[in-house]
């Protein structure tokens, strides 16, 4: 299986108002290989909500209840557990 790479966008700081490239990082490492029972899944789709403009706040401005995003991807490799 070809090695895969995790990207990663970061908060490198909080927006002081509308946020702009340098707030933001993108961190790049090696996928980890899944363990037993564990599958690797390539994202396909990155959904930036409205309601993320709370979550980029230091202080806790958003209900808590709120469901978490939707998530879909591929399914990218798996590994059997062990019978």
């Amino acid at each position: 299986m070809q090695k895969s790479v995790n990207r990663r966008w970061l908060l490198a700081r909080y927006p002081e108002s509308i946020p702009v490239p340098d707030d933001w990082v993108m961190e790049v490492q090696p996928a980890p290989d899944p363990g037993p029972s564990q599958i690797l899944v390539k994202a396909k789709w990155l959904s930036v909500d409205p309601y993320m403009r709370g979550r980029m706040s230091p202080t806790s401005n958003y209900t808590p209840l709120h469901a978490r995003a939707y998530e879909s991807g591929e399914q990218l490799h798996q590994r059997r557990w062990p019978r």
